[in-house]
């Protein structure tokens, strides 16, 4: 979820309700919620918050459970990349324009040819 609003900072009601129904009814019991900080992302693209990645990742940590924040200090990135060099694949894709490709589930709802799931987004 990224929210409209550049101060909202909260996992909204409707996006725990596709969460549950991704999560239990879908066949993807592993899903998770990624709540983009906009301002974060400001200031990660800008350098200026270059040691933390500008999202909230949401975990549920098993049946009738609700969705919790992870902590930070438990999130690693894929292949080992570090934050660093994350920020400079994210500023490059974003001079690329890529970002036009990152589809979420109310989008996909709208226009099914739309992937929530974002299995062609290469980075």
């Amino acid at each position: 979820q990224a929210n409209e609003r550049n101060d909202d900072g909260s996992l909204h009601a409707s996006t725990k309700r596709i969460g549950d129904a991704v999560r239990d009814k879908s066949g993807f019991p592993k899903a998770c919620l990624l709540l983009l900080n906009n301002e974060g992302f400001t200031s990660f693209l800008s350098g200026e918050a270059a040691d933390s990645l500008p999202f909230t990742l949401y975990v549920k940590r098993g049946a009738g459970s609700s969705w919790e924040a992870s902590r930070r200090e438990s999130l690693k990135c894929l292949g080992g990349l570090s934050i660093k060099v994350i920020r400079e694949i994210v500023m490059d894709k974003v001079a690329q324009g890529k970002q036009k490709d990152l589809y979420d589930f109310s989008e996909h709802i709208c226009d099914l040819s739309k992937d929530w799931r974002n299995v062609n987004l290469i980075v």
